[in-house]
């Protein structure tokens, strides 16, 4: 604390000793001057033992950290303007620093840092490198899929899943699971109301509601747990008077999903103050409940939460490079991470209204061998209340699909497709649909209608 920036004030001093000078500094925004002389002890460090690895990954730390803490419009001094940025040391860095780094910033709950960490080592490593073990066991990169917030989750599934791990390691079946939620993606916030209660949980989840938020419900807390953690992230647990909020959440810290997710409470006393103390992410509603009393409570919540709520652009790019991902893995018949875990959500996903979330998940369809997989794109195909890029883009995915494994479609199916091709849809959706026809190679009995049809010469 002693040498900790004055709070009181928008700048620090960095100091320098020159020797025609004597003692001088320079004024940065307090934000990152305890970012600038951790890097400046780490140097100091090699200086005296360049062999002191540990130095330089605490160095890149700070150095990602101190990009991420720097307020909107401000710069460093003690930087020039064409020094490099804190990536192009991360890249240059071995996978071994980089892991280091990643290890720190999920132990310091530094979302960050994280993701600093892990977008270099996408770009520099390879899946061995990603998925060995560090010093004492610790695998960063998979434990990375457990991490409280999405973003970090994401990114560290998208970057296993694009490495192309050539065989299976420990925790590889988070994966697909984590791109799973990363396709369920909306950028709707959503929270849970639990209360054996059931005027209660109308009320509460009136209220919730009517603060912008999606709800899962129920009485019964292991039940509705377990329905937020198998639905995409949580931003929120509300739990009312008659629910053991304490037993509820020490429930929800025994969960990875719920480690770092904040409740709220819709009571007070003695002992709630206690749990609120202790836990570090409890808020109380001490006044009477009602809709502005939770959204505030809602309010103060979102200040504690380690993830942070998704935008509807982010979601989309999420969701689509969740699905990229896993088109990567089947078009490379990857073995170690087993994509029909993803079937499911895929084909519900064809049902979402973003344009480009279907087109993803119906190219990752494409590269599955299941016969549900190819049905489930054909019925997108052949669907009048799909737009026509989205159906032209679904029959782009069915054609790959026949390509690749056969016909797989029923009868009814396969009809479906020929009446596109001899209907009065635009050219661009016939042709669409003629290739796929193509590809179906169907006996010459079925499709003769189509020179039939043709005008005679």
């Amino acid at each position: 604390e002693s040498v900790a920036p004055d709070l009181r004030y928008d700048e620090a001093n960095v100091w320098y000793w020159q020797e025609d000078l004597g003692l001088t500094y320079k004024p940065v925004p307090r934000e990152i001057f305890c970012d600038i002389y951790a890097m400046r002890m780490a140097q100091l460090t090699l200086k005296h033992d360049p062999k002191f690895y540990k130095a330089v990954s605490l160095w890149l730390a700070a150095f990602i950290k101190k990009e991420a803490d720097l307020p909107e419009g401000k710069s460093d001094p003690t930087q020039g303007q064409d020094a490099p940025r804190a990536d192009y040391y991360a890249m240059a860095g071995s996978a071994r620093y980089l892991q280091d780094v990643l290890v720190r910033a999920l132990k310091d709950k530094n979302s960050a840092v994280a993701v600093g960490a892990i977008e270099a080592l996408a770009k520099t490593c390879g899946a061995k490198s990603l998925v060995t073990p560090v010093a004492g066991g610790a695998q960063p990169l998979v434990a990375a899929l457990t991490y409280p917030e999405r973003k970090v989750r994401f990114l560290a599934a998208v970057t296993l899943a694009n490495a192309g791990p050539e065989r299976r390691f420990e925790g590889d079946d988070l994966v697909l699971r984590v791109l799973n939620e990363a396709l369920r993606q909306t950028g709707q916030k959503r929270a849970l109301v639990i209360t054996p209660d059931q005027e209660e949980l109308n009320i509460l989840t009136d209220a919730v509601r009517a603060a912008g938020y999606e709800v899962l419900n129920g009485t019964d807390a292991v039940e509705v747990l377990a329905a937020g953690q198998a639905s995409s992230g949580i931003e929120a647990v509300v739990l009312g008077a008659k629910s053991a909020p304490g037993d509820v959440v020490a429930m929800m810290r025994r969960k990875t999903a719920y480690a770092m997710v904040p409740a709220v409470v819709a009571a007070t006393n003695e002992s709630l103050r206690s749990l609120a103390e202790s836990d570090g992410r409890v808020v109380l509603i001490s006044d009477e409940v009602d809709a502005a009393s939770v959204l505030d409570a809602l309010d103060e919540a979102a200040k504690l939460a380690v993830s942070v709520v998704m935008t509807a652009e982010e979601a989309t790019e999420w969701a689509v490079r969740a699905g990229e991902a896993i088109r990567f893995l089947g078009a490379t018949r990857n073995e170690a991470l087993d994509i029909s875990a993803a079937l499911e959500t895929l084909a519900a996903t064809l049902n979402d209204p973003r344009k480009a979330v279907r087109l993803a998940a119906a190219a990752a369809l494409a590269v599955m061998r299941d016969a549900a997989a190819q049905k489930a794109i054909a019925a997108l195909a052949v669907d009048e209340q799909a737009g026509e890029d989205v159906r032209i883009g679904a029959f782009a995915a069915l054609s790959e699909s026949l390509r690749r494994f056969g016909n797989q479609l029923a009868e009814g199916e396969s009809n479906a497709v020929l009446g596109i091709v001899t209907g009065e849809g635009s050219r661009e959706l016939r042709n669409a649909a003629a290739q796929a026809l193509g590809a179906m190679n169907l006996p010459s009995e079925r499709t003769k209608g189509l020179i039939l049809q043709s005008p005679a010469r």
